[in-house]
Formats: C-alpha cells, structure tokens, sequence
C-alpha cells in the first residue's frame, strides 16, 4: 500500500517493492491513493514518471528519466 508520513521537517513516501517495480517497468504513468488522516479528512497521493524533455535543455540533468514516450511520434507534413 502506498503511504505518506510526515515527521519534523521530512515527508516520506512508501511504495511496496512488487508495486514499484511493476510501475517502473511498464507503460503506467502514475499511481495514487487516497489516505485517510484523521478528523474525515484524507490526503491524497500521487506519484508520476518524470520523462526525458523533447527539446534540449541545458544544465538539465535526465539521467533518471523514464524514456518520453512522445518522442517516437513523427510529424508529417499535410
């Protein structure tokens, strides 16, 4: 299950291994959930793949990145 903590100046997120494994190494984008807090209220948790810019940017570093998958689509002229 997917969780957040907050403790003194640090927020932590949790993802089970399987979980995030499955999300790196498939075409899913993001995953979420809703936790609940306390008093009925709930926080709300996403987490998305960074992709790689389609135009250069310097001083940016992508190392990480998850592939775009817009970069494989091709223009043609009309």
């Amino acid at each position: 299950m997917i969780a957040a903590s907050f403790c003194g100046d640090e927020i932590k997120v949790t993802v089970p291994e399987a979980v995030a494994t499955e999300w790196a190494t498939s075409e899913q984008v993001g995953m979420d959930r809703v936790q609940p807090i306390s008093d009925g209220l709930a926080l709300s948790i996403l987490i998305e793949k960074d992709f790689r810019c389609l135009a250069p940017r310097p001083g940016e570093d992508e190392s990480d990145s998850f592939a775009n998958p817009a970069a494989a689509e091709t223009c043609t002229p009309h």
